[in-house]
């Protein structure tokens, strides 16, 4: 496997990765806010959201890598 074709590999990993995170945070979002911690829910929320931002590069470098290269 060359280089490039692992990379879109692993593209995909971390992209489906990260979603599986995703959903887990909203779990404890909830138990946090449940708990009475809506500082606690918050900063879960605002790293769930740099995971999301994240997913969304990786999205586009897998494009971006499938569309100019035979992957």
């Amino acid at each position: 496997m060359d280089d490039l074709s692992k990379l879109a590999h692993l593209l995909g990993h971390w992209i489906e990765h990260n979603a599986s995170h995703e959903a887990t945070y909203r779990v404890w979002i909830e138990r946090a806010e449940k708990a009475g911690r809506p500082e606690v829910a918050q900063k879960v929320r605002e790293s769930m959201a740099h995971s999301e931002r994240m997913s969304r590069c990786f999205e586009e470098a897998l494009h971006l890598l499938k569309g100019n290269e035979n992957v």
